[in-house]
């Protein structure tokens, strides 16, 4: 397996109110990707792990407006990517690569894709074709998530030897586009091919998914955390010196920060 430590390792993920803070705000906002808890479960094939998004719809408070298309969403639909997914294991094959059976479960299995719920509004999209970059060897882009605003594009990346990581990144790779150069614009954006923030697509899944369900129960659901949602919360709480907290203590504090910035409500 080569050695991919001239990448930089980070997680790229929202702030986690009274949980995981960053001192400036922003869609996303890189963390260190030691800090991530560690994995206790199997991850296996079948995503048995993964539990679907909140589903009490039971929202904290009246100000928080949301649509019925948007609740819609937060209920999880999921999509059937079969045709593009078989097109793409092909082109993996000409390069001497197999496309891992789990990825082409969670893309062609509605109920398995639509679990995850995005609080930054991504969604999937799948490469035109496989990217193939340069670097201390041949790497084989296969892009799969992108936020809604590009601010930052997901990718399953492919070693020579078969194995996979994921990379974030704001470079466009695997799309045709004659009308656009998007690359051209985010040349200094990140650091080489882009931020190494995962070892697999299953652990990329496990953690992205955990903190998408912690984020909606601190901010919009009436709902206490499942016992591994805690543990992810009990561990950023460990290691920032502070104590454990439920979702409506979490609320509470966020709320009282709103009115101080007279963001969410009238003071």
């Amino acid at each position: 397996m080569a050695n991919n430590d001239y990448l930089e390792k980070m997680w790229i993920g929202s702030n986690l109110t009274g949980i995981r803070e960053v001192a400036e705000l922003s869609t996303f906002n890189l963390f260190q990707f030691e800090d991530l808890p560690p994995i206790k479960k199997e991850l296996t094939n079948d995503f048995i792990w993964l539990k679907p998004v909140i589903k009490s719809g039971k929202l904290r408070h009246q100000e928080f407006k949301i649509s019925e298309e948007m609740r819609a969403t937060d209920l999880g639909k999921g999509n059937d990517y079969s045709e593009s997914i078989i097109k793409l294991e092909k082109q993996l094959r000409e390069f001497g690569i197999e496309l891992p059976q789990e990825i082409i479960t969670f893309f062609s299995t509605p109920d398995i894709n639509g679990r995850i719920r995005s609080t930054t509004d991504n969604f999937y999209e799948l490469g035109d074709f496989i990217d193939v970059i340069r670097a201390d060897q041949h790497y084989y882009m296969l892009h799969f998530y992108s936020d809604s605003q590009y601010c930052f594009l997901w990718y399953i990346c492919f070693r020579e030897d078969g194995s996979h990581f994921i990379i974030a990144t704001p470079k466009l790779y695997g799309h045709k586009d004659d009308n656009f150069d998007y690359n051209e614009m985010l040349s200094d954006y990140s650091p080489s091919i882009g931020y190494f923030c995962a070892n697999s697509f299953k652990e990329f899944i496990y953690h992205y998914n955990l903190e998408q369900r912690i984020w909606l129960k601190t901010n919009w659901y009436e709902e206490e955390f499942a016992e591994d949602e805690q543990e992810y919360v009990n561990h950023y709480l460990k290691l920032s010196n502070k104590t454990t907290k439920s979702p409506n203590s979490i609320f509470n504090s966020l709320i009282t920060r709103a009115k101080q910035l007279k963001y969410w409500f009238n003071s």
